[in-house]
């Protein structure tokens, strides 16, 4: 959210300018979002701060280890694609195993882990 509110109020110089320009504002919004949500994935052992307080963490299916730089940047991307079409997020209401499709193309899955402390 903080970087929506800088990219509409700071950037694009309110709504109306995001109005006028929603393409280059939607790319200002998850450009960085996405960088930020990798570098939390990767420097964090596969954990964003809301994962790592729900005990949750995102793995390398083949490996179980933290996916490779590469991943986690193809995973987040595909889940802006996910979300875009909602099929990549029904996909984990309807599959046994909860991966979204996302997930399916990033070769990734959800973890839960054991509370470290």
């Amino acid at each position: 959210m903080p970087i929506m509110y800088i990219v509409f109020y700071l950037v694009m110089d309110g709504r109306e300018g995001f109005a006028q320009h929603k393409l280059e504002g939607w790319i200002y919004i998850l450009v960085p979002f996405i960088i930020v949500q990798s570098l939390f994935m990767f420097k964090g052992n596969g954990q964003t701060p809301g994962y790592k307080n729900y005990h949750l963490k995102v793995v390398d299916i083949n490996t179980n280890q933290t996916p490779p730089l590469f991943s986690i940047v193809f995973r987040n991307i595909a889940m802006i694609l996910s979300i875009i079409t909602i099929f990549g997020w029904a996909m984990m209401f309807i599959r046994k195993d909860k991966r979204g499709l996302h997930d399916l193309l990033s070769n990734t899955a959800v973890v839960s882990i054991e509370n470290e402390s």
